[in-house]
């Protein structure tokens, strides 16, 4: 019986302690838009810039890397933080305009770092 009692108070000690863990290390909206842009910028830069005649892939690039504040403000206005302590999830959505395609995403925050849940194109 004394045996039991030190590995169950020995697991609670450990969950308390990954949960403390996890709730100090829960990324905050403005690190998940520092994410978002840069990934925003890569795919754009890799998947759209090729697909762009008129201005080419260096000045596309360019454009995307000149405008990182634009653009990360494109993604807040774009994004609800539901934020539930030990973790988070971010939902963004993308629409330049209606004959363009826009973009979902579902992103989970943890442990400081970002997993991408969900991304698909929506036309």
């Amino acid at each position: 019986m004394k045996r039991w009692k030190i590995v169950a108070i020995a697991g609670g000690l450990f969950v308390a302690a990954l949960g403390a863990i996890m709730a100090a290390t829960n990324p905050r909206q403005d690190a998940y838009e520092a994410f978002a842009t840069q990934a925003l910028i890569v795919y754009a830069g890799e998947n759209l810039c090729p697909k762009v005649p008129l201005i080419g892939r260096t000045q596309c690039e360019t454009l995307l890397s000149t405008n990182q504040a634009e653009i990360r403000r494109f993604i807040s206005q774009g994004t609800e933080w539901r934020n539930y302590f030990f973790l988070s999830v971010y939902t963004t959505d993308l629409a330049i305009s209606n004959w363009l395609p826009s973009y979902h995403f579902e992103t989970l925050g943890v442990f400081g770092q970002f997993i991408v849940l969900q991304a698909r194109e929506e036309r």
